[in-house]
């Protein structure tokens, strides 16, 4: 990590001992990396956009990771080198948030399956029935993501698309509430939880009233891509 960065573990360390007996502690985020074919580089950019917020954020890194990325390469693209073990994981009783940067297929079919074998799923499953906030990034498991196209990935067939869209759906309903890279600022930040915010899915849905503005209040919060996808189709993003 370059040198004018300060490292996660030595800010998480000295959050430890200021608020060792003084409430309120800070929020508390456990980041969960396991590895996939497709998505690792916006995984890895989601959790570099957490630093921005002011949270304890510990990373749990599945050991076929390291069979990509060396330890070195991680820590500068996350800028995270609080790393845990699934044994300190199990041990957290104060955990506000456990965030998914990436969907691998089978950590979704471990998750539907209620495969409790699996430590970590056991510990998201408690998370689910203990109303811990538990969220994911959709790329990993959207085809009809751009990351797809951009990787050429294409050409699956109607069914195993639908079944991906399915198994989305299926998180969704047990709890896992998922969120686009461009939602990463507002949707963790503790002042905008009670503002609306317009994505680029949102957008897409208006596309289709084919209207050429778009008004909003002051308390909504647009993200980036949101906008990008205003200004392509020359939609003005009027703010009263």
């Amino acid at each position: 990590m370059r040198s004018h960065q300060q490292s996660a573990l030595m800010e998480n360390t000295l959050h430890e001992l200021l608020f060792h007996r003084q409430p309120p502690s800070p929020t508390k985020m456990v980041v969960y990396l396991p590895y996939h074919f497709v998505g690792m580089d916006q995984a890895m950019h989601a959790i570099k956009m957490l630093r921005k917020q002011k949270m304890r954020i510990r990373l749990l890194i599945h050991e076929e990771v390291f069979r990509y990325y060396d330890k070195k390469e991680i820590v500068e693209r996350t800028e995270i080198d609080d790393w845990i073990t699934i044994q300190v994981l199990e041990n957290m009783k104060d955990l506000d948030f456990l965030f998914l940067p990436i969907l691998s297929f089978s950590l979704v079919s471990n998750i539907l399956a209620l495969n409790d074998h699996d430590r970590f799923v056991r510990f998201l499953l408690q998370s689910l029935f203990s109303k811990r906030k538990v969220s994911a990034l959709s790329i990993g498991m959207d085809p009809n993501h751009s990351v797809w196209k951009e990787d050429q990935l294409t050409h699956g067939t109607p069914y195993l698309k639908s079944k991906l869209k399915r198994e989305l759906q299926l998180l969704q309903s047990v709890g896992i509430q998922m969120i686009e890279p461009d939602e990463i600022d507002c949707f963790f930040s503790k002042s905008d939880q009670k503002k609306k915010v317009i994505t680029a899915k949102d957008i897409q849905q208006f596309l289709y009233k084919k209207e050429k503005e778009l008004v909003v209040d002051q308390q909504t919060i647009v993200t980036p891509l949101a906008k990008d996808m205003l200004k392509q189709h020359q939609i003005n993003l009027i703010s009263e």
